[in-house]
């Protein structure tokens, strides 16, 4: 028979829509509740008429609720078969399915001892869990040393242990199993229910392979077993078996000593379970489990302590003067040209004695930033084709190349954060998420604690069928979220152009508000302190989380634990995070106490079959390995605002005063480059980024989807560098033209190659911008003036010439074979891959001046340029729909295309203007039309919804 069981929830009755819903209360069971309750839905079940008429056409052939229950009691009958029920009648064993949102399908339902398993698998909010009794497990409960929270059950997996059934409801979820010792039983549960069965088998096989290690290293008369316990035996397993030794050294020393499984566990050892709210307080007398997020082991004293935590030797990690070196031969290269260009104005100054010529040299200084980023790939050319690539396998100080040594003992708490705006919950929220509860899963595991917290910008703006949908899964999976009002509801704004950084603010402001909020009302007193229990304070969390909640805003609104860890792992949406990947962030952040932000090198991840998609994923890797061997050769790692760790702590320290509203501030919401700020003020407080490549690219990103998005991504860039360097023309003569964040980087105490790494990237955008005007500019010049022109004159072709050569040619042949060199790939699929893109990266690059330039004059003169989220997931188009948006979207460059391929067609025409006004000769007018074409093909030649012609 099976039946049902009902997760009650009693909500307060002055519980809001901002307020957070509190976890369900332990039910009161009487004797029998379980089986009445299970016959009096079976009852109703029965007296429903389920006659054909009745049925609709939509309507399943089967009842869902018969499907559960038959499907209950396939897994029951299974799982007995292969024997992971104890034969034993008085070790109960069990099946449960969850239904609906807190009712459960439990086979067999006529077991009353189940009452107490259900309800902590109702509080776990958990889709199947099932029990296993087996032998081994008996065998492993029954030796337990008290006080023993975790047990080794592989080097990757700790499985924890509670002391009652009841107790199992504060389990941590993402472990997906719990030891419950005085019930010697294994609960295992997962989301998926066609998995239970194949977890229950691969725990059982493990358990098994953990029993025997430790049984063959424990065998004094096998000779082997000594010789070669310590290869068999991981450091975890190892400290495990002395502890359980030691407590069965003290169980026999006399008949007073309690034995566990002898009887009944004696309270005095009893523990909480542990609690994502929790911290390092003692439970019933005896220290509680660590999951704090910010009371954690590595901020106590006794964490500290090398000689009280152990830590594995931090690593020498030297510095390469390899980029350093490169980046001074290109300032070299740089002053080099700038001094031709003046040495040949003072040469032609003394020929001719006109000394006016000589204001001409003011040029240089434009021309010494923006040819910058030119005299860098000069350089980077020479060194990627010979210079070393060891580098990349090695670590350094801004560099990992290999994974670190892993720690043991407690870990630090990590908290996962993902700014959401209104992007689909099937196509982008739930793969990322999914993603991210696996490598929770397996950190979990390993004895840490992580927890996700969701910015929500778009839960109140999607329609209420979809808030619902939101809140539900959150729910189901356990992430806390905070979600602010609409851009102008109720008076309040939205700071930002990009709206990312005041979003991630408004978490961090709650967060930081409940903590100093909870830490005013948690007992100081250390009697008090000692009886502080996980329920106390999950109960102190709500409480204050309802209190801080309306004081934020009156329309904000929370779920779920938003309390923020010891590290920060922040992620796009559109993400994938390797499974096995925050025990080894976690380890490098704290045996690198400098380190405040751990940025990982990204993969691609492609979610269409669009050719625009896989181009912009080619550069992109392009990108990363580029930033990777210069950071690898010693450059300053950057911080790319998602895929990273963060140090919390770090980024309270470098939190500033926004002068705006007077209001601390941890991201810096006027600046569309919120990620260069926050490395910066790192950097200023102390605090390196370091660049990581050993997870191998199993972080992944999503890149743009079109054409026009990837537009919009580079005016961003382009506007967030002007936004670094310039203030706004009328702010000039009382502030300077420099802004206040650029002096301060120039005066930094950053290494001076960094300084001149950095401005050369930003300077790359002005050069790019420069390339239209120019054309055209220098196009007029030399063809009406040429012959009076000074022989320092640069004709626009040979900068084309040059830019091809360096750019194209030299990019391309050094990127070949620096990858090659490190391994990255084949020769010849290293070659057959650059050469099918570079027609398409020609266009790309030959379309952006316009638009570059239009969003770093935009800064200065004040203009307002805002964006949209970035798109996600990819709409169906047509030929019909694209035109429409490229003319609305391109008419001006368009316009100005046309008019510039015009201009050059009529300026060779002999018989319609004069000789004096005619402009003629291929190497005069190529560097424009090509541009002006460019510039035309982008939005043509790079749609792919354009050139299918559907229809």
């Amino acid at each position: 028979m099976l039946g049902f069981l009902r997760k009650t929830e009693h909500l307060s009755a002055t519980e809001s829509s901002s307020s957070p819903e509190s976890p369900p209360p332990m039910m009161e069971q009487r004797p029998g509740q379980l089986t009445e309750y299970a016959q009096s839905l079976n009852s109703e079940y029965n007296e429903k008429d389920y006659s054909g008429a009745a049925a609709t056409a939509e309507q399943n052939w089967i009842d869902a609720r018969d499907g559960y229950q038959i499907m209950a009691a396939h897994l029951w009958k299974s799982c007995s078969r292969r024997n992971f029920f104890s034969e034993n009648p008085d070790v109960p064993s069990g099946v449960a399915i969850r239904y609906a949102k807190g009712q459960y399908v439990v086979c067999p339902s006529e077991d009353e001892r189940l009452t107490n398993f259900c309800r902590a698998v109702a509080i776990l909010n958990c889709e199947a869990a099932m029990t296993i009794t087996s032998p081994v497990v008996s065998a492993i409960n029954t030796r337990l040393a008290p006080g023993t929270e975790q047990i080794p059950i592989t080097p990757s997996q700790h499985i924890q242990v509670v002391e009652t059934m009841e107790q199992l409801a504060g389990a941590r979820k993402a472990q997906n199993a719990c030891f419950i010792r005085r019930e010697n039983t294994v609960a295992i549960w997962c989301d998926h229910v066609e998995q239970l069965e194949e977890r229950a088998q691969d725990l059982e096989e493990k358990m098994i392979k953990f029993v025997w290690k430790s049984s063959y290293a424990n065998n004094t008369s096998n000779l082997v077993a000594s010789a070669s316990s310590s290869s068999i035996i991981d450091s975890a397993m190892s400290e495990f078996n002395q502890n359980q030794a030691r407590f069965r050294s003290l169980s026999s020393a006399g008949p007073g000593t309690p034995v566990y499984g002898a009887g009944a566990p004696s309270d005095a050892y009893s523990i909480a379970p542990s609690n994502p709210f929790s911290e390092s307080h003692a439970v019933n007398g005896s220290p509680g489990s660590s999951g704090s997020p910010n009371g954690g082991p590595w901020n106590s004293s006794s964490a500290s302590d090398p000689e009280k935590q152990d830590k594995p030797a931090t690593e020498e990690r030297p510095l390469n003067y390899q980029a350093p070196l490169q980046h001074g031969l290109a300032v070299g290269l740089d002053v080099v040209l700038c001094f031709l260009f003046i040495s040949k104005l003072f040469e032609f100054s003394l020929i001719d004695g006109q000394w006016a010529r000589m204001g001409l040299a003011a040029v240089t200084l434009l021309m010494f930033p923006v040819i910058m980023f030119f005299c860098d790939n000069v350089i980077g050319v020479i060194f990627q084709i010979i210079g070393p690539v060891r580098q990349l396998h090695q670590n350094s100080r801004y560099y990992s190349g290999k994974p670190p040594t892993r720690i043991s003992g407690q870990l630090p708490h990590i908290t996962i954060q993902m700014p959401v705006y209104k992007e689909s919950m099937e196509g982008v929220l739930i793969p990322t998420i999914e993603s991210v509860k696996k490598a929770i899963s397996t950190y979990e595991l390993q004895g840490g604690t992580a927890s996700i917290i969701v910015s929500e910008d778009g839960m109140q703006l999607v329609s209420p069928e979809e808030q619902a949908i939101r809140h539900e899964f959150y729910e189901k999976n356990n992430i806390g979220w905070v979600a602010r009002p609409a851009h102008g509801k109720d008076g309040y704004l939205r700071k930002g152009r990009f709206k990312k950084a005041s979003n991630l603010n408004f978490t961090c402001h709650l967060s930081l508000a409940v903590e100093s909020t909870m830490s005013e009302h948690r007992p100081q007193a250390a009697e008090a302190l000692a009886m502080w229990t996980e329920a106390d304070e999950t109960d102190l969390y709500h409480r204050c989380l309802e209190k801080c909640l309306p004081e934020l805003h009156p329309l904000a609104q929370a779920r779920g634990n938003v309390r923020i860890g010891d590290l920060v792992l922040l992620i796009d949406s559109d993400t994938r995070v390797p499974e096995d990947c925050l025990l080894d962030a976690a380890s490098e952040m704290v045996q690198c106490p400098d380190v405040g932000v751990l940025q990982h090198c990204s993969g691609v991840m492609i979610v269409t079959d669009s050719y625009f998609e896989l181009g912009i994923s080619f550069f992109t890797r392009l990108v990363n390995f580029a930033i990777s061997f210069m950071v690898a050769a010693g450059d300053m790692a950057p911080f790319m605002g998602h895929n990273a760790i963060l140090r919390w702590s770090a980024m309270q320290e470098a939190s500033f005063i926004d002068e705006e509203d007077g209001i601390r501030k941890i991201w810096s919401e006027s600046h569309v480059s919120e990620d260069f700020d926050m490395a910066l003020r790192l950097l200023m407080s102390g605090y390196i980024t370091r660049w990581a490549t050993y997870s191998n690219n199993g972080f992944e990103e999503g890149v743009s989807l079109t054409c026009d998005d990837e537009l919009n991504r580079w005016q961003k860039y382009a506007f967030g560098c002007s936004e670094l360097i310039f203030n706004r023309i009328w702010q000039w003569p009382y502030r300077g033209p420099f802004t206040k964040l650029f002096r301060t980087f120039l005066t930094s105490n950053a290494p001076i190659h960094y300084k001149f790494s950095a401005c050369s990237y930003i300077f790359s955008y002005y050069a790019i911008a420069c390339a239209l005007p120019l054309s055209a500019a220098l196009y007029l010049i030399q063809g009406w003036f040429y012959p009076e022109l000074l022989p320092c004159f640069l004709p626009p072709f040979n900068i084309w010439v040059a830019v091809i050569v360096v750019f194209t040619c030299g990019g391309n042949v050094s990127q070949i074979l620096a990858r090659y060199r490190a391994k990255v790939d084949g020769l010849f699929n290293l070659i057959k891959e650059h050469v099918i893109w570079i027609p398409y990266m020609f266009i790309f690059f030959g379309g952006l001046s316009y638009h570059v330039m239009t969003a770093l004059l935009a800064h200065p003169v004040g203009i307002n340029m805002s964006w949209g989220a970035t798109i996600k997931d990819l709409e169906d188009s047509n030929f019909f729909i694209e035109v429409p948006i490229i003319f609305k979207r391109f008419w001006k460059v368009l316009l100005l295309s046309i008019a510039s391929i015009a201009a050059v067609i009529i300026f060779q025409l002999p018989n319609v203007l004069p000789l004096q006004w005619q402009i003629q000769g291929f190497f005069i007018y190529w560097p424009l039309l090509l541009t002006a074409i460019l510039h035309i093909l982008y939005p043509i030649a790079l749609n792919p919804a354009l050139l299918r012609f559907s229809f």
